[in-house]
């Protein structure tokens, strides 16, 4: 039976799927946080116990600990691709994204050349106008120090534009960020393509290219090595692991400005969490495990939301042939319902039980902002009324058949009108 069938006959026989008043909670907000992995976090816990030294101690406890963390990163190392000395353990995404950007700022103090601008002006930095707030903030930062910085959008084909990035280039920038899947409509880069790109355009000095991994990770295979990348940012609590764990990935070594006791190669100083990096390498050893089976599912849970929502008359954020071929990532799909506020619905919704988000859960505490949204080309009113979905590996489909009954009886609820499809908007 096709999911479209499933989906009819599931709203024929509401409330006779197993979810009755009795019904756990369905958690569809996997792009904030991941379900945690108890087995990951069990073995940090256990690890802790076992080498509770200080990595950095010259005696027996320290030396374990010591082998401990390193065994962490060469199973990490291993699963990226790359050279064990090439990961630095951080607190997350956030901390990893400022490191590369604030590199920039010691390297233009020391009047080093990778940084001293070009005969046009000050030096450039390139990025997407639909990052993440933990790279957008830093580079704002650049900009008041002197920095030029330029966005890159979407083109008429709804990818990264890539002939504007080819101009961009032209004026030899020191830094290009686009990050690997956008955390809000799961659209993904070309990260193939833009480093092929940025290195036939470097003219006798590196362009030094970097890319958020956080929403890729766990979600697909990185290839740092393909993309050419020279620094790439990873968030464990995206795959399971605690929160407050992350990786920072170098090609060579950069500038160090956090200064202290020297570890993690001087570039992140401060003792190591060792308790975090068993968690880590447990949860990306065991997400890693079965990722391609996992991946196929993903894609059909979100096939069968789309033919729910687009039943309902939703908006959605692309095309659905864009949203299920290659250019988006299939654990995370926008839909919006105008003129109803996002807030409310996911309030209403809230309350029956049902997780979900407007968007970047590190913006919704603050007012609402549209500059993610816009650099993607979805207008503010669809923006304004946006639930972002997201699941993994745990997801059911029972529990998205679940959710698309509740969210169509919350709809009826509060007054919303349903509106048939288009014809042949469902192939």
């Amino acid at each position: 039976m096709s999911p479209l069938k499933k989906f009819c006959r599931g709203l024929e026989r509401t409330g006779k799927v197993g979810y009755g008043q009795s019904m756990r909670e369905i958690y569809l907000d996997w792009a904030a946080s991941a379900l945690p992995d108890r087995e990951a976090h069990k073995a940090g816990l256990e690890g802790a116990l076992k080498n509770f030294g200080n990595p950095s101690s010259p005696h027996r406890c320290g030396r374990r600990a010591a082998e401990a963390l390193e065994e962490c990163r060469r199973s990490l190392a291993e699963n990226l691709g790359i050279e064990d000395r090439q990961l630095i353990f951080t607190s997350g995404g956030t901390e990893s994204n400022n490191l590369i950007f604030n590199s920039l700022l010691l390297n233009r103090r020391a009047g080093r050349e990778a940084s001293s601008g070009t005969e046009d002006g000050p030096p450039l930095v390139v990025l997407s106008g639909y990052e993440h707030p933990s790279v957008w903030e830093p580079a704002r930062l650049l900009s008041q120090a002197g920095f030029r910085v330029l966005t890159v959008d979407l083109g008429k084909d709804g990818r990264f534009d890539l002939t504007k990035l080819r101009g961009a280039l032209e004026q030899n920038p020191v830094l290009v960020s686009v990050m690997g899947v956008n955390n809000e409509t799961g659209l993904r880069s070309p990260l193939g393509e833009i480093g092929a790109l940025i290195r036939e355009k470097e003219r006798g000095r590196r362009i030094f290219f970097h890319s958020d991994l956080v929403q890729a990770w766990g979600g697909e295979r990185p290839g740092l090595k393909s993309w050419d990348l020279d620094a790439a940012s990873f968030s464990g609590h995206k795959l399971g692991a605690p929160k407050g764990t992350g990786l920072l990935y170098l090609r060579a070594p950069e500038p160090r400005l956090n200064r202290g006791g020297g570890q993690e190669q001087g570039v992140r100083s401060g003792t190591e969490n060792l308790p975090g990096a068993l968690a880590l390498a447990e949860a990306v050893r065991r997400r890693s495990a079965g990722l391609e089976a996992d991946i196929k599912k993903a894609g059909e849970i979100k096939y069968f939301f789309i033919e729910g929502l687009t039943l309902m008359g939703a908006s959605l954020s692309a095309p659905i042939a864009a949203l299920t071929g290659k250019d988006y990532s299939p654990w995370i799909l926008w839909a919006s319902f105008p003129p109803l506020p996002g807030e409310v619905l996911a309030r209403a919704l809230d309350d029956r039980s049902v997780r979900v988000s407007t968007g970047s859960a590190c913006a919704s505490r603050g007012p609402r902002n549209y500059r993610v949204t816009r650099a993607l080309g979805i207008p503010d009113e669809l923006a304004f009324s946006a639930l972002r979905l997201s699941w993994g590996p745990e997801t059911r489909e029972e529990e998205a058949l679940a959710f698309l009954l509740i969210l169509k009886k919350t709809l009826r609820a509060l007054a919303i009108p349903l509106k048939p499809p288009a014809a042949g908007a469902i192939k």
